[in-house]
C-alpha cells in the first residue's frame, strides 16, 4: 500500500509560555479499488512553565477530519 501526506502547520508564541498552532494534512491511500482520500485540520493550545530542572506543558487540542466524500463543497 502506498500512502501520500502533504502537511502544513503555523505556530504563533503571543507570551513566554503559550504558543497557539494549526495545522493542515491532506492524506492519499493509494488502493487497487480507487484512493482513499481524507483531510485533517488540528487547532492546538499549548501552555508552558519550568522549575530548575523541570520542564511542564499542557496541551488542549481540537481535531477534526474528514473523507473526501463527507466536505460539503
Amino acid at each position: 500500500m502506498d500512502e501520500y501526506i502533504f502537511e502544513g502547520k503555523l505556530g504563533y508564541e503571543p507570551l513566554k509560555f503559550l504558543e497557539l498552532s494549526a495545522s493542515y494534512r491532506y492524506n492519499t491511500n493509494v488502493k487497487k479499488k480507487g484512493n482513499e482520500i481524507s483531510h485533517n485540520v488540528v487547532f492546538d493550545v499549548t501552555g508552558k512553565t519550568d522549575y530548575k530542572r523541570f520542564d511542564g506543558a499542557l496541551r488542549f487540542r481540537l481535531t477534526n477530519d474528514y473523507d473526501a466524500d463527507d466536505i460539503p463543497w
